[in-house]
């Protein structure tokens, strides 16, 4: 049951390769499924934020990942 509500949520995902140290912008990010990183409704607190490690294109958002 978790599986299955973690596919329906969606994550905030990586639209292209970033390099570590990339400051995020809403043109570097999108909402897809699964729904296992950070949720689109945190979208305002990481915009601005600089990337502490490169991120895959298609990849979802961790905080772990934010400096």
């Amino acid at each position: 049951e978790k599986a299955s509500a973690d596919w329906a949520r969606k994550s905030l995902t990586a639209v292209r390769d970033l390099p570590a140290g990339t400051v995020l912008s809403a043109a570097d990010l999108v909402a897809q499924r699964p729904g296992t990183g950070l949720s689109p409704d945190r979208l305002g607190d990481v915009l601005g934020r600089r990337l502490g490690r490169a991120v895959a294109a298609g990849t979802p958002l961790i905080s772990d990942m934010l400096a």
